[in-house]
């Protein structure tokens, strides 16, 4: 199975019911899957995060989840677009003294918040 979407092939009928035709349909791979979300994450950030604290951990662990299966993402496009929104995160984020979030280590999405809208906190 490729990293980056699995192809599954179907047989249909032509418009005149004559041919069965065998066509590849493209369905993405969890990996890619969770990029998307990360880069769809990154996009709300910018526009403003109305969620809370929790809902905010909950997001930014997407890309520990990525950063943890490093080993198995070898495809080069994904640690691209990876990077990509790696540097957009950066960039709206302020850097923190201590971890946002469990005990991880310094990693810079896990000590950072955002600077210019607040987050909720439920209680």
């Amino acid at each position: 199975m490729d990293l980056i979407y699995v192809k599954v092939q179907q047989r249909w009928k032509s418009e005149k019911g004559d041919k069965n035709i065998l066509y590849t349909h493209r369905e993405p791979s969890k990996y890619e899957l969770l990029v998307t979300a990360y880069e769809e994450f990154v996009e709300e950030l910018k526009e403003g995060y109305d969620m809370s604290i929790y809902e905010y951990t909950n997001d930014m662990s997407i890309r520990q989840c990525l950063e943890e299966n490093r080993k198995e993402l070898k495809e080069q496009v994904i640690w691209q677009r990876i990077e990509l929104a790696d540097i957009r995160l950066k960039e709206l984020l302020k850097p923190t003294k201590c971890c946002i979030h469990g005990s991880y280590p310094i990693e810079y999405f896990w000590y950072r918040l955002k600077t210019n809208r607040v987050i909720k906190v439920d209680g």
